[in-house]
């Protein structure tokens, strides 16, 4: 039961960076297309439309990811596919199931730091980029670990 209870808080460390870091993607998709269109019509701010959209398709790799590397929403949900796995019985999970963890973990972890990198540098020059051209800057967003014992270097630590 140690081991089922200590699979179960690794599990929910990683919903909880996962469910932050994903609940903010709607505020930036609905900047995005604010921007958009006070962008729209505008022949000389070609350059800030095409950079919206590429912002965008970073975005979304992020969220949703590739069939390589799964994004954020994804790994969520399989975290909480297991979490319903490793908490439906009393033993210990399995080898399988703590091997799917790791790697949903480890995808995690280097999809938040995309998250975190993309908005360090994409999203100031896209900032800069609007701002050249009058329009409200994108917001700088929660990088889906809120809690004061966050690691950057593992989103599922408990």
């Amino acid at each position: 039961l140690e081991q089922q209870f200590a699979t179960a808080k690794t599990i929910e460390a990683g919903l909880r960076s996962s469910y932050y870091a994903f609940g903010d993607v709607p505020a930036l998709h609905k900047e995005v297309t604010e921007s958009e269109k006070k962008l729209e019509g505008n022949a000389q701010a070609k350059e800030a439309s095409e950079a919206l959209k590429k912002f965008e398709k970073q975005v979304e790799a992020i969220e949703s990811g590739t069939p390589v590397s799964p994004g954020i929403g994804p790994i969520h949900r399989d975290l909480a596919r297991m979490a319903f796995m490793v908490e439906s019985g009393d033993a210990a999970p399995t080898d399988a199931a703590r091997a799917a963890i790791a790697e949903s973990c480890e995808g995690l972890t280097k999809q938040l730091a995309e998250w975190r990198e993309m908005q360090k540098q994409a999203l100031r020059v896209m900032n800069a980029t609007l701002e050249k051209y009058k329009v409200t800057k994108l917001p700088l967003l929660d990088t889906g670990a809120p809690k004061a014992t966050a690691d950057a270097n593992d989103a599922c630590r408990p």
